[in-house]
């Protein structure tokens, strides 16, 4: 028992040594708060000098909330969670229970709608602005109409291209306003 005892007692000294100074902050429950909260969970542990899992370790034994922790209802995580992300250029979102993510108008639309979209239905943003999902930014039309929409979008463009109300930049390789 007592060897046992000591080996425990001599790999905590371990621990100590190579954790330092840096154990200091780790004890220190405001400051580790501050800059978890600050930082965020893996910059936080870069500046401290100490893995994710230590730092994720030490913020439960400091009973510091972490931002955007999974709550657990009885043991299972909780399926309804929606996790929010940009793919393509498009606000996405996924729940746990969904088998793939929709893009964010599509699934705003259905909402307002109370119905899924039909395959032949396409939701334009009326600004061409992507990440505006504000309903009054939205409009449900027939796939045909959408490529109509698009191609005069396209054809606007180049008229104000002509009337030189918008330039073209060769370095950037976008249009811009004179």
């Amino acid at each position: 028992m007592k060897n046992k005892r000591k080996i425990k007692h001599n790999l905590n000294r371990k621990q100590d040594k190579r954790l330092g100074k840096r154990k200091e902050i780790l004890l220190n429950r405001e400051l580790l708060k501050s800059i978890y909260y600050e930082f965020g969970m893996i910059k936080g542990a870069k500046h401290i000098g100490i893995g994710i899992q230590t730092m994720r370790r030490w913020l439960d034994k400091q009973e510091i909330e972490r931002k955007g922790k999974i709550k657990y209802e009885g043991g299972i995580r909780n399926p309804n969670r929606l996790t929010y992300f940009i793919s393509g250029g498009y606000m996405c979102i996924n729940k746990r229970s969904w088998k793939k993510e929709i893009r964010l108008h599509k699934y705003l639309m259905e909402k307002h709608l109370k119905r899924k979209l039909k395959k032949t239905e396409h939701v334009h943003h009326i600004d061409g602005n992507k990440l505006n999902n504000d309903l009054k930014n939205l409009i449900v039309i027939p796939n045909t109409e959408h490529l109509k929409i698009e191609n005069q979008i396209k054809q606007l463009a180049f008229k104000l291209y002509k009337k030189g109300i918008i330039k073209w930049d060769f370095n950037k390789k976008k249009y811009y306003l004179k």
